[in-house]
């Protein structure tokens, strides 16, 4: 899609200039995700859980405008970070009650992390008002969380897939997709060798009835159809 920037008028008459229009404005769609979390009826998480799902949709939407109406370094490390720390907090309410006690596969780290989602997700919410807008970028660049949102949905595909489906079945898919999809070496290597088998491990243990794994297939389905949908807007 051609890109046409285009001036909007601001406060005091202003002229402030939008690289991205229709990408700035279509940003709004992350406040009505934050409504509908606040709407859903069915959550079997922590509240603390729901409430930094709130917070980081609502900081995305913020970043995602910074970044389409700008086209600046802080405004692109916003956008991309708080991807990834939406995504991360996904994960973590999927494996959090997943047998077992791995780091590995419950936090995507070989050590513990310094800091919980939970503070991290604060620490960015308040960030506009603590630090100046020089230091954004450095801050989410350096946050206690795995910033590659390309493993981090790999990996929700994987663990989604686990549930529902023989583990070799997700051995074999996600493994030889897995190097392809996230591009860091380093990263690719970390999943397919140890966070993968730790899920498989954890999974292996799991039975869940043909109606659960049913419910699970179609939620997961219509997330999928949700995203492609996203990104080809």
């Amino acid at each position: 899609m051609r890109r046409i920037p285009a001036e909007f008028s601001g406060i005091g008459g202003k002229k402030i200039l939008i690289e991205e229009p229709c990408n700035y404005a279509s940003n709004v769609a992350f406040y009505h995700s934050v409504t509908r979390i606040c709407d859903y009826p069915e959550w079997h998480i922590s509240k603390k859980a729901i409430q930094s799902q709130k917070r980081s949709f609502s900081t995305l939407s913020m970043g995602s405008h910074f970044w389409h109406a700008s086209h600046t370094f802080a405004g692109k490390v916003f956008d991309n970070v708080m991807m990834s720390v939406v995504a991360y907090l996904v994960i973590e309410s999927i494996t959090e009650k997943m047998p077992g006690d791995s780091i590995i596969l419950k936090q995507m780290s070989e050590t513990p992390r310094k800091k919980t989602s939970s503070e991290v997700v604060e620490g960015l919410t308040t960030m506009f008002i603590d630090q100046p807008p020089s230091e954004w970028s450095m801050t989410l660049n350096n946050i206690d969380m795995p910033t590659d949102y390309y493993m981090i949905f790999t990996a929700i595909v994987a663990s989604v897939g686990a549930l529902v489906l023989p583990g070799f079945v997700i051995e074999y898919t996600i493994g030889y997709l897995a190097p392809l999809v996230i591009a860091d070496k380093e990263n690719a290597a970390f999943f397919s060798n140890k966070w993968l088998p730790e899920l498989l491990h954890s999974t292996s243990s799991i039975s869940l009835s043909s109606e659960d794994s049913k419910s699970i297939q179609n939620k997961f389905e219509g997330m999928l159809i949700k995203i492609a949908y996203a990104f080809l807007w």
